[in-house]
C-alpha cells in the first residue's frame, strides 16, 4: 500500500479489484482498452487472479491500443511462489518484487520504544529489562509464524495471547452464536470470507437472526463487511488456533460437509474461470492440503469420510475428483487415486489433472518395481505434453523429480538420458525458479548418475 500511495502522485487512474465474484476478463478489458496513457490495476490477496491478470496483460500487449498497465499485486510469498507460473506473459525483467522485511533486532528495539512511550507494554513485561523484552518480542514473532498482529497482542495484553484466544472462544455462551463462529473460523482459516446468506441457509436461521448475533454475541470477535454481506474472524491466525485447538474432529467434519452441501449449488462449471467466492471457498476448504494439514492433522479417517460424503454433491465436477485423487495419492492409495484422477480427467481436461495423472503414473511405475513400462510411458506422455504446451515450470519440476526417483530405485541408461534432457529443457526457461533449483540439487546428490556429475 505504501508503494501504491507513492505511485498515486505519478500515475492516474488507479483501480482496485473488489468484486467477490472474481475477475470478469471481458468486462475488465472492455472497461480499460480505450484509455490512453498509463493506469494502475491493484489486486489485494491476488494469487487467485493471476490467470486473469496474465490474460489482461496479454491483451494490452497484443492489441492495438494506447494503454499501458501497471499491475500491483499483494500476496504472501508462499502463495506468490506457488502460483507465479500463471503470470507467464511477464518476463523476469517485467516483475519487480518488494518483500516486507522480517522483524529484526533493530526493528524490535524501535517497536519497544514506541510501545513504551505510549504506555502499551503489557504488565507481564514491565519488570523486565528492555533487552529481555526485545528478545522476547523476536521470539514471540517467530512463534506466531511471522504474524505481527499476534505478536502485538501478546506484547500489550495482560494475558498471554493463547489465553486471550481461549477466553474469546469460551466467552460465547449462546450455542447458535458459537456454531456461527465455528463456520466463520473454518472459512477464515482458508483466508476467505463467509457470505452471511450461506450461514442462514446452512443453519436454517433467518438472516435477520444471523445479523443480530453478529452484532451482539459476536461483537468484537468478527469482522463484518456490510457492503458485501461477508463475515470473517478478526484474523486467520485467530481462526487457525480456534479450529486446531478448540473444535473437535467430529465437529469440523460436520461443518465441512454441511458447507460443501451449500456450496454445491452456488456455482457452475462455466463460473470457475472467474474464480467466484463460492468456488474459492470450495476449492480451498476441500483441498487435500487444508483437510490434512489444517483440519484433520494425522487423522486420515476423517478426511476419507469428508471426501466420501461429498461425492454426491459434486459427482460431475472434475475439480472434486482431482482433489480427491491428490489426497489418495498423498496417503499412498495409488489404485484409488488413479481411478479418481482418470474420472476427473474425463470430466474436465485441465493442466492440473494432466499433471496429477503424469505424476501418479510415474509413481506407479516405481511402486510396481519398474516392471510395467506402460505406467512410465503414460507418465512421460502427460508431463512432456504439458511442458511443450505451457510456460509453467511445475511440470518440469515434477518430471525431473520423478525420473530421479526412478533412477535411484533402478538405474536405466535411457531414463538417465531423459532426465538430462528434462533438466536442460527446464534450465532454458526456468533457471531462476527456486523449486527447480532444489529438484536439480537432489539429482546431483544421486551418486548413481555419474554422467550428471
Amino acid at each position: 500500500m505504501i508503494l501504491l500511495s507513492q505511485l498515486s502522485g505519478i500515475i492516474r487512474p488507479i483501480y482496485q479489484h473488489t468484486n467477490i465474484h472474481g475477475v470478469d476478463i471481458e468486462k475488465t478489458w472492455d472497461a480499460i482498452k480505450n484509455i490512453k496513457g498509463s493506469i494502475i490495476l491493484f489486486f489485494d490477496s491476488s494469487s487467485e487472479h493471476f490467470y486473469a491478470i496474465n490474460e489482461i496483460a496479454n491483451r494490452a500487449n497484443t492489441h492495438k491500443t494506447n494503454i499501458k498497465v501497471l499491475f500491483i499485486i499483494e500476496e504472501r510469498e508462499k502463495y506468490y511462489q506457488r502460483n507465479r507460473h500463471h503470470l507467464s506473459r511477464f518476463s523476469n525483467g517485467e516483475i519487480f518484487v518488494f518483500n516486507v522485511p522480517k522483524l529484526t533486532h533493530e526493528n524490535s528495539n524501535k517497536l519497544y520504544d514506541s510501545l513504551f512511550n505510549v504506555g502499551l507494554i503489557g504488565e507481564k513485561f514491565r519488570a523486565q529489562s528492555k533487552e529481555q523484552v526485545v528478545n522476547k518480542i523476536i521470539d514471540i514473532e517467530k512463534g506466531y509464524r511471522g504474524d505481527l498482529l499476534a505478536t502485538m497482542c501478546d506484547i500489550v495484553g495482560n494475558k498471554p495471547y493463547i489465553e486471550q484466544l481461549n477466553d474469546e472462544y469460551n466467552d460465547i455462551e449462546d450455542e447458535a452464536a458459537l456454531e456461527i463462529f465455528c463456520y466463520i473460523s473454518i472459512v477464515t482459516s482458508a483466508r476467505l470470507q463467509m457470505p452471511v446468506l450461506y450461514l442462514s441457509e446452512i443453519l436454517g436461521m433467518n438472516a435477520v437472526v444471523i445479523y443480530e448475533k453478529l452484532q451482539n454475541e459476536l461483537n468484537g470477535k468478527i469482522y463484518f463487511d456490510k457492503t458485501n454481506k461477508l463475515v470473517s474472524t478478526r484474523h486467520h491466525v485467530i481462526a487457525d488456533y480456534h479450529i486446531k485447538n478448540l473444535l473437535t474432529l467430529e465437529h469440523k467434519q460436520k461443518i465441512v460437509i454441511n458447507l460443501m452441501r451449500c456450496l454445491s449449488t452456488k456455482f457452475t462449471i462455466s463460473d470457475i474461470k472467474r474464480h467466484p467466492l463460492p468456488y474459492r471457498i470450495y476449492r480451498e476448504v476441500l483441498s487435500h492440503y487444508f483437510l490434512m494439514e489444517v483440519l484433520f492433522t494425522e487423522n486420515s479417517e476423517f478426511v476419507d469420510f469428508v471426501y466420501d460424503s461429498c461425492q454426491r454433491f459434486f459427482p460431475n465436477d472434475g475439480m472434486f475428483w482431482l482433489q480427491y485423487g491428490r489426497y489418495l495419492h498423498k496417503v499412498g492409495r495409488l489404485d484409488d487415486a488413479l481411478h479418481c484422477l482418470k474420472k476427473g480427467y474425463g470430466l474436465f481436461d485441465s493442466f492440473q489433472t494432466r499433471h496429477a495423472l503424469g505424476h501418479i503414473y510415474l509413481d506407479f511405475y516405481v511402486a510396481t518395481n519398474c516392471l510395467i513400462k506402460e505406467y512410465y510411458d503414460n507418465g512421460l506422455f502427460f508431463l512432456s505434453d504439458l511442458i511443450k504446451s505451457s510456460d509453467d515450470p511445475y511440470a518440469h519440476n515434477t518430471l525431473i523429480d520423478c525420473l530421479n526417483t526412478i533412477l535411484q530405485f533402478k538405474y536405466d541408461k535411457l531414463i538417465e538420458i531423459a532426465l538430462k534432457d528434462a533438466i536442460n529443457a527446464a534450465l532454458i526457461n526456468h533457471r531462476d525458479d527456486p523449486v527447480l533449483q532444489s529438484v536439480i540439487s537432489k539429482c546431483y546428490a544421486n551418486k548413481k548418475l555419474n554422467l550428471l556429475l
